[in-house]
């Protein structure tokens, strides 16, 4: 699986594309999503989210369809990892 953050209607989207049969899947729908990383175990998303409320980080529970947001109100982010 690839995970990637493109262009949508409202703003930068995360998206994961099969490596099997090339299907694309649209995992965010609003708010500025980039930087997307994917956990080792590939049952997991990290990514920086930007709305007008507020900078976070944002969770992707795959199996289990969940999104969390996590505010980041004192610090910028700049970067992630696992």
């Amino acid at each position: 699986m690839i995970v990637y953050a493109g262009a949508g209607t409202n703003g930068y989207q995360v998206y994961t594309q099969s490596t099997m049969n090339r299907a694309v899947r649209q995992l965010t729908t609003d708010a500025k999503n980039v930087m997307p990383r994917i956990s080792s175990t590939g049952d997991a998303i990290l990514y920086i989210r930007q709305s007008s409320t507020g900078r976070g980080l944002g969770l992707i529970r795959l199996p289990k369809g969940k999104n969390f947001v996590f505010p980041a109100q004192i610090a910028k982010i700049g970067s992630i990892d696992w």
